[in-house]
C-alpha cells in the first residue's frame, strides 16, 4: 500500500512497542529542544519544559499518529532539506515511554520508543505547531507562519549555556 493512501498499514513503519504507547498513553510532556538531525529526547539538549499536553492535545496526537494519510511524504521534484528535530513530546504509556521528535518548519517527525525508531516527513506538521504554542504561550509567535517569538530560542539557548 502507498503512503497516503487511507488503507496504508501504520504497522508498516511504526512497531509494536510504538503503536501500544499511542494507544495507552494518558500523558505527555513537551520540550523545546536544540536542534539535532536525529535522536531520541535522552541525546537532546532541552532548553525548555512546558505545560504537559492537555486531554485534548493527547487525543489530537493519537489520531495523527493513527491517520494513514498523515504518513505520506509527498512526491518532492527537488531534494528537501534533511529533517531537524526542534520540539519533543515524551508520551507515557502503561510500560514504556515514546519520544515523538518534530521538525516544526519542515513537517518532520520521529518515533523513538526502546530499540524502535522510524523518522520521516508527515502531512500534519501544522497542528504540532499548534500544539507547541499552546504548550508554550510565552514563546509563541503571533503570526501564523512563525512557531516562536523572534529571538525567542537564541535566549533559551543563552540561559541553557550558563
Amino acid at each position: 500500500m502507498e503512503y497516503g493512501s487511507p488503507d496504508f498499514d501504520i504497522s508498516s513503519v511504526l512497531g509494536r512497542r510504538t503503536r501500544a504507547v499511542l494507544a495507552s498513553a494518558r500523558s505527555g510532556e513537551t520540550f523545546i529542544i536544540d536542534e539535532q538531525k536525529k535522536g531520541n529526547l535522552s541525546t537532546a539538549t532541552v532548553l525548555a519544559t512546558g505545560r504537559p499536553l492537555s486531554a485534548d492535545d493527547l487525543k489530537l496526537v493519537r489520531e495523527l499518529t493513527s491517520e494513514p494519510r498523515a504518513f505520506y511524504t509527498g512526491r518532492p521534484r527537488f531534494r528537501r532539506w534533511p529533517a531537524c528535530q526542534n520540539f519533543a513530546i515524551q508520551l507515557q504509556g502503561e510500560k514504556e515511554t515514546l519520544d515523538l521528535m518534530l521538525d516544526l518548519r519542515r513537517s518532520g517527525w520521529g518515533f523513538y520508543c526502546g530499540s524502535e525508531s522510524y523518522q520521516r516527513w508527515n502531512w500534519v506538521g501544522q497542528h504540532f505547531v499548534d500544539i507547541a504554542k499552546r504548550s508554550f504561550p510565552a514563546f509563541a509567535s503571533k503570526y501564523k507562519k512563525s512557531v516562536w517569538k523572534q529571538g525567542a530560542i537564541g535566549k533559551l539557548k543563552a540561559t541553557s549555556d550558563d
